[in-house]
């Protein structure tokens, strides 16, 4: 948490730089990602992400992650692959024209297949009463964001993730940076943290890296 604080602290004064790139914002992108976290049972994600602006400063945003994990309980090792699946709506209010302020609102659709292996080698799959497990649930998120003359740009955004069948009570605090090599291509990181308000499940922080091809 100390850490995220500090790249927060880092991040503002840039964000609110008066020294702005003139062409502003585009919302017409794809973008690969890759990340490592730090929860117990999720740590590798792959995230594949399209946004398309539709007017009146709304886009269309979809997104398809694989997500895998390993942990060792007592007497046996699991596992689990995810497949993710999300699809909704981002709204933006300008600022000035570099900086804006951003939401979104997304339905996430996933399904989990676990597997288990007993110490001795002895398959124990079955024990899940429920293989693949399916469901969904909602994110909302507000954030701001900033792009310099140099063409660096940064974020920070609030979610929240609540309701669908899953019903978590989760919030995530999300910074970005990503530089824009030219007017299709761009790199960059991102640093997040997210609180659990349930005692099934820890708090964790994931840390990944980015392409984007805008059009």
């Amino acid at each position: 948490m100390k850490k995220l604080i500090t790249m927060a602290l880092m991040t503002l004064p840039i964000l609110f730089s008066s020294n702005i790139f003139a062409e502003g914002f585009n919302d017409n992108y794809l973008q690969l990602s890759y990340s490592t976290n730090t929860d117990k049972f999720v740590q590798k994600l792959t995230n594949f992400e399209g946004s398309v602006e539709v007017g009146s400063d709304f886009t269309i945003i979809g997104n398809y992650e694989y997500s895998e994990g390993n942990w060792k309980d007592p007497g046996e090792n699991e596992s689990v692959k995810i497949d993710s699946y999300a699809f909704g709506v981002g709204k933006s209010f300008s600022l000035d024209s570099n900086t804006d302020i951003t939401s979104s609102l997304l339905r996430v659709n996933y399904s989990a297949l676990s597997k288990c292996t007993k110490d001795s080698g002895v398959d124990c799959t079955s024990s899940y009463s429920v293989n693949p497990y399916k469901s969904n649930y909602y994110i909302a998120s507000i954030g701001l964001r900033n792009l310099s003359k140099s063409g660096l740009e940064t974020s920070l955004n609030y979610s929240m993730w609540r309701g669908g069948k899953l019903k978590p009570k989760s919030t995530e605090i999300e910074i970005g940076v990503m530089k824009h090599i030219n007017e299709n291509f761009g790199i960059g990181g991102r640093y997040a943290f997210l609180n659990h308000k349930s005692k099934t499940y820890g708090d964790w922080t994931e840390t990944g890296i980015f392409v984007r091809r805008s059009f």
